[in-house]
């Protein structure tokens, strides 16, 4: 998160506008247990704090459809993620 932050800052000092999001579930084979708990920490410490940024998505929460390879979203899952509600349509949407 802090890599994120400092990461955001220096866009912004740029003039640059940056929209944050939480990291989406994985189902695939590769994915293991200490990985989930860091994307769960991840999304958590995000959600608490996230005033940093331009704007924030929760994907997470969006929860989009995945291919069968339990990493890529589906057609659907894109659209959830970029013009469904709470995505990031609706972020940039309120920026500009």
């Amino acid at each position: 998160l802090a890599d994120v932050q400092a990461y955001t800052a220096a866009a912004m000092a740029l003039g640059n506008k940056v929209i944050v999001g939480t990291i989406a579930p994985r189902s695939d084979a590769g994915w293991t247990v200490g990985m989930e708990a860091q994307r769960v920490a991840y999304n958590t410490a995000l959600r608490a704090s996230h005033a940093w940024a331009d704007g924030f998505v929760d994907v997470d929460v969006i929860a989009p459809a995945l291919q069968a390879d339990g990493v890529h979203w589906t057609i659907a899952g894109t659209a959830d993620v970029t013009t469904g509600a709470g995505g990031i349509k609706a972020a940039v949407d309120a920026l500009i």
